[in-house]
């Protein structure tokens, strides 16, 4: 009948514009959807760009580092080396001590002075230059200087300060000393001098004249 074919043509009218709507929300989700994948993609790569900037500034700011690094060591190694260079080729003794009394440099021109070989004397107790009967005594000054450590010097040309060599013989010296600082760590550098020639004039001087 007519009627049944009104109702048929609407409902398939009804039908096609329920699928158009839904078409219609299924493509705008599908659009918005694809919006937020966009979005999400564009952070993404912004957070990786930011990222590898990062990386590549870090990298530079450490090479600098490793650089400054690298030529402060090579300085602090040049000035060391020069400083060794200077040191052995002194001609008078030369001695650096720690904190502990121990001997931890000996210039050539001490090693002499006092008979020893190269490395002999090396974190050796620095009594062991100075005559038995003095241990003592040195131990205190040596105490006492290290509480107030400043430029001095021990004994004059007719000093009565004592070494001994490593033949047990005794001498008369001079000794200049000066704390310092290496690597951040304090030591004592004592110059040495061997005045067993001159104490041996000034005894033939006084003996010239009182005769």
């Amino acid at each position: 009948t007519k009627m049944e074919q009104h109702l048929k043509a609407a409902l398939a009218v009804g039908v096609t514009a329920e699928i158009d709507q839904l078409r219609s929300i299924h493509q705008a989700g599908q659009e918005e959807e694809e919006e937020r994948s966009g979005r999400v993609t564009q952070l993404l790569f912004l957070f990786v760009l930011l990222l590898f900037l990062g990386l590549v500034l870090a990298v530079g700011y450490l090479r600098r580092v490793h650089q400054t690094l690298q030529r402060s060591h090579e300085r602090t190694t040049q000035v060391a080396e020069e400083y060794t260079t200077i040191v052995n080729a002194t001609p008078s003794g030369v001695g650096i001590i720690d904190m502990e009394g121990k001997l931890v440099k000996a210039n050539p021109a001490l090693l002499e002075i006092f008979g020893y070989e190269a490395g002999e004397l090396l974190n050796q107790p620095i009594e062991r230059l100075v005559p038995e009967r003095f241990h003592g005594q040195h131990q205190q000054f040596r105490k006492a200087f290290s509480n107030n450590p400043h430029t001095r010097a021990m004994g004059s040309g007719t000093s009565t300060v004592r070494g001994i060599r490593k033949s047990g013989v005794e001498f008369p010296l001079n000794i200049g000393l000066s704390p310092i600082t290496l690597d951040g760590a304090s030591y004592i550098m004592a110059g040495v001098v061997d005045t067993t020639e001159f104490t041996r004039l000034e005894k033939a001087k006084d003996e010239f004249l009182a005769s």
